[in-house]
């Protein structure tokens, strides 16, 4: 199956650029070079936060030749060749369209828990990769759990290099990518768990949840870590599946890693399931954020002589 561009699971180098410091400087001499390889050879020579705007890496650069100026500087002749805008935040540099002007507004610190605000991204993302990709490949390096529905997760993300930013800023920088404006979209965010989730999406409580008897549930609260279609590989690299795979093909892996036999109604087999990375959740969350993912609010799980059973709710 086709998977994403790599991301780098390194170990942190020394920032790039600080409040104290001087901005980094680099070199180019591009003639009709396309604006995301340009980027990318920017963040190749600074390793500085850059974001841009998914849908521009094309722009083709005619020419642009700088020796050693300051990234601020050359961003700046960027945006006089392609008539684009920046956004400086204390993190990253925001490139878009102003057409798109609305995106520099997202601010989620308020939205997402403080124990998340000190957690450190360190991660680089191709354009046109989906963001339950990003979100999957995030929760795998920062050991946090981030899911999001198929609404949002289907978005693409552009070039993003992200170096030190704090998570609530890193999720910012890759939904601004993907051009998803804030009105549009809801977080559900505790300790455990971020699910970034459409405005149109209504979430339903598991009402099944009645029926399962007390020693279920006590398997329930039980914590499990699920990692879905995303892959390390040899090089070190993360990586994972660009499109969703079928419920049924994923149960076997999913029973494994949940420790408990998952069974589903047959008319739900073909259900997507798209790569994801939960850490420390509890089987009950880590179930309801798998249900979470579809759009419309039918679904269930129950637990039966210890078996899981995904159903529709008017099966029961």
């Amino acid at each position: 199956a086709p998977v994403s561009e790599p991301v780098s699971a390194a170990e942190p180098a020394e920032s790039a650029e600080t409040h104290d410091s001087p901005p980094p400087t680099a070199s180019l001499d591009v003639s009709k070079r396309a604006l995301g390889l340009v980027f990318r050879d920017l963040t190749a020579q600074t390793n500085a936060g850059l974001v841009l705007m998914n849908g521009l890496e094309n722009i083709p650069i005619d020419a642009l030749s700088v020796e050693n100026d300051p990234l601020p500087d050359i961003l700046a002749a960027l945006n006089r060749l392609t008539g684009l805008s920046t956004h400086v935040t204390p993190y990253y540099t925001f490139m878009f369209d102003t057409a798109y002007e609305s995106l520099v507004t997202m601010n989620l610190q308020n939205q997402i828990p403080e124990s998340y605000h000190d957690v450190p991204v360190f991660a680089s993302f191709g354009s046109d990769t989906p963001l339950f990709s990003v979100f999957a490949m995030l929760s795998l390096l920062t050991g946090k759990t981030l899911i999001a529905d198929n609404a949002v997760g289907d978005a693409l993300c552009g070039e993003v290099n992200l170096h030190d930013v704090p998570l609530p800023q890193a999720i910012e920088a890759v939904l601004q990518s993907a051009r998803v404006p804030q009105s549009s979209f809801r977080i559900r965010a505790t300790d455990a768990y971020i699910f970034v989730y459409s405005a149109a999406h209504v979430l339903r409580r598991n009402v099944a949840s009645t029926e399962i008897p007390p020693e279920s549930r006590k398997l329930l609260d039980e914590e499990c870590s699920i990692s879905l279609l995303v892959y390390i590989e040899a090089d070190n690299k993360i990586r994972s599946q660009l499109g969703a795979s079928k419920l049924y093909k994923v149960l076997s892996e999913l029973s494994l890693q949940l420790g408990l036999l998952v069974r589903v109604d047959p008319k739900l087999e073909h259900f997507p399931v798209n790569p994801m990375v939960m850490n420390n959740v509890s089987r009950r969350t880590a179930l309801e954020l798998l249900i979470h993912q579809w759009l419309v609010p039918e679904f269930e799980f129950t637990v039966i002589d210890e078996t899981i059973l995904i159903r529709r709710a008017d099966s029961s």
